[in-house]
C-alpha cells in the first residue's frame, strides 16, 4: 500500500510527458467576406457547449514579444495546441453575427475562418447526448412545423452537428430515427441571425400527422415529351426515399421521391403510364394525337358516267372556271376586232398612194448594167482618172446631160486632157 502514492506519481507524470507527444498544432486565420483581415476577432474551442480555449486574432507586423508577437506574421491569426478529436469552432467580432463551424482533428491543420457582417439566415449546432448511446454516422434532420423534413445533415463524431441557413421567425425541430428509436428536439425559433446551441432530448412524442393515410397521386393524363410528377404525402407531411415502381410502354423501372415527395419521369412514349406504391396505384394516359381527316381523291380528267349520275357540284366550285374562260375568250376577240379594224382604217388611207407609185416605178425603163472598169495602174499626177460612162441614149446622151456639161467645163478649165 505504501507504493500505491509512489505509482500514481509515476503515472501522472507519464501521462504528462505523452500529452505533447500527441499534441497538434491548430492555426487559425479570420477574414471577412472580401477577405480582410480581422484583428482582434474572439476564436473559442468547445467541446459540446463547454468553451475550452479562447483566443484574440493578433496581427504581428513587427517582433514585439510584449504585444504577443514573437514572430512577423502578416495574417490575423489564433494558435492552439490540440490533442486529436472533433471541436466546435466558435468565431465572435463585434457588429458581426456569431459563426461556428465543426472540425475534426488528427494532424496540424491551419483554417482560415471567413464571417459575413450581414447575414440573413442562422446556424444551429450541438451533441446528441451521451446518455442515449453513440449517434455518430446517423442522420439528423430539420423539421418545420408541418413536420416536413426541410435538411439532413450526418452527424460526426461524439455527436456533434451543425445544420445552417434557417429562416429567422421559423418555427423547426429537430429529429433522428434509428430502428425503432427516436429523439426529437424541443420547438425552437430565434429571430436573430447568429449561432444557437440545440440538443435533442429522448422525447418519443408521436407526430401531429403520423397517423394520416398516405396518398399516391398523379395526373389523369399528359403529352408526350412532357416529364410526369408523382407525388407521395402522408397528410401534408411529404414520404422521401420511397421507391415507386413505374410501368411504361418501354418497360418497368422504379422511381424515387425527393425531399418534397415527388417523383418524375418522362413520358416518352404514347400509352398508359402506371405508378404503384404499397397497394396504391395511379395511371397516366399519354394520348396519341388525332388523325387527320383523308382528303377526297381527285376526279378523272375523263369520265363515262353521264352528268346526271355523279352528284351535283357545290356551288362556288366549276362555275368561277368557265366564267374566267368566257370572259378571257371575249377580251380575245375585242382585241382582235379592233387589230382588224386599225388595219382597215390604214389601208383606206395609205393604200391609193401606195397603189400609184407601184404603177409609175413598173413603167419607168430600167438602166443596163454598168460594166466594171478597171482603173489604171499608174497614171500622172497632172492626170484626172474617172470612170468611163456607158453612153446614155434619148435626152440623156453623153454631153447633153446636165451635170456632163458642168463635168466637161470643169475638165476644159483645168486644161486636163484625155488618154
Amino acid at each position: 500500500m505504501a507504493n500505491s502514492p509512489r505509482c500514481g506519481l509515476w503515472l501522472l507524470a507519464l501521462a504528462l510527458m505523452a500529452v505533447p507527444a500527441f499534441a497538434l498544432q491548430f492555426n487559425v486565420t479570420v477574414t471577412n467576406e472580401f477577405g480582410t483581415r480581422l484583428p482582434g476577432t474572439r476564436v473559442e474551442i468547445l467541446v459540446g457547449s463547454t468553451v475550452l480555449y479562447n483566443q484574440t486574432t493578433k496581427w504581428c507586423p513587427t517582433i514585439d514579444a510584449a504585444a504577443g508577437c514573437p514572430l512577423i506574421q502578416d495574417s490575423a491569426l489564433a494558435q492552439f495546441t490540440l490533442a486529436p478529436g472533433t471541436y466546435f469552432l466558435r468565431v465572435r467580432r463585434s457588429s458581426y453575427p456569431d459563426q461556428v463551424y465543426l472540425k475534426t482533428l488528427d494532424e496540424d491543420t491551419g483554417f482560415m475562418a471567413t464571417i459575413i457582417q450581414h447575414k440573413s439566415t442562422y446556424l444551429v449546432y450541438g451533441q446528441v447526448g451521451s446518455g442515449s448511446g453513440d449517434w455518430s454516422g446517423q442522420t439528423i434532420k430539420l423539421m418545420d412545423e408541418n413536420d416536413a423534413v426541410v435538411r439532413s445533415v450526418g452527424i460526426k463524431g461524439s455527436g456533434y452537428y451543425i445544420i445552417d441557413s434557417l429562416w429567422p421567425g421559423k418555427r423547426y425541430y429537430l429529429r433522428i430515427d434509428r430502428g425503432a428509436e427516436r429523439l426529437l428536439s424541443a420547438p425552437f425559433s430565434y429571430q436573430e441571425v447568429g449561432a444557437y446551441y440545440v440538443s435533442p432530448g429522448t422525447a418519443q412524442q408521436p407526430l401531429s400527422n403520423a397517423t394520416t393515410t398516405p396518398q399516391l397521386a398523379a395526373p389523369a393524363q399528359a403529352q408526350r415529351g412532357e416529364r410526369i410528377a408523382i407525388s407521395l404525402m402522408m397528410g401534408i407531411r411529404p414520404m422521401a426515399g420511397q421507391s415507386i415502381l413505374a410501368s411504361t410502354p418501354d418497360g418497368l423501372l422504379n422511381i424515387s421521391t425527393d425531399e418534397n415527395g415527388l417523383a418524375y419521369l418522362q413520358a416518352a412514349e404514347w400509352g398508359a403510364y402506371r405508378f404503384e406504391w404499397n397497394g396504391l396505384s395511379q395511371t397516366v394516359m399519354v394520348p396519341e394525337p388525332a388523325q387527320a381527316p383523308e382528303q377526297p381523291a381527285a376526279a378523272p380528267a375523263e369520265s363515262n358516267v353521264s352528268p346526271s349520275a355523279g352528284p351535283s357540284e357545290a356551288p362556288g366550285s366549276a362555275a368561277p372556271s368557265s366564267n374566267a374562260a368566257a370572259g378571257i375568250a371575249i377580251s380575245g376577240a375585242v382585241i382582235f376586232l379592233a387589230a382588224a379594224l386599225a388595219v382597215i382604217a390604214a389601208l383606206w388611207v395609205f393604200g391609193p398612194g401606195i397603189w400609184r407609185r407601184m404603177k409609175e416605178n413598173a413603167a419607168m425603163p430600167r438602166s443596163p448594167p454598168h460594166a466594171a472598169e478597171e482603173r489604171p495602174a499608174q497614171y500622172s499626177a497632172g492626170s484626172f482618172w474617172e470612170p468611163r460612162m456607158p453612153p446614155h441614149g434619148g435626152a440623156h446622151a453623153h454631153g447633153k446631160h446636165a451635170a456632163h456639161r458642168k463635168k466637161a467645163a470643169h475638165h476644159k478649165k483645168a486644161g486636163h486632157k484625155k488618154k
